[in-house]
């Protein structure tokens, strides 16, 4: 049961969630593990793989969100972006002499 601390309490809403089980928001770590570990469809080494998968594609999308992030100010420091947010093509930039 020591791999439910490397989760984070958002993972393990997730993992109760997964069992079918309601967590409350509010629910502190301990409350989350006692709820996953008495759960009915609780089998430790199922259990203990879903909560990797949920703990990788947690920092997948992070890191997702980190690489959108760069790319997205590099863009604006470039000076290739719009203020919408669109990208700017030099073919259809018109320069008034």
């Amino acid at each position: 049961m020591t791999f439910l601390a490397k989760g984070k309490k958002c993972d393990l809403i997730a993992l109760a969630t997964e069992m079918g089980e309601e967590p409350s928001p509010d629910m502190n770590i301990m409350g989350l593990k006692a709820l996953i570990t008495g759960s009915q469809s609780y089998e430790e080494e199922f259990v203990k793989g879903m909560l990797d998968t949920i703990i990788s594609s947690r920092k997948e999308e992070a890191e997702k969100e980190e690489r959108k992030f760069q790319l997205e100010k590099m863009r604006i420091e470039a000076g290739m972006a719009t203020p919408n947010g669109n990208l700017v093509d030099e073919r259809q930039v018109h320069y008034n002499s």
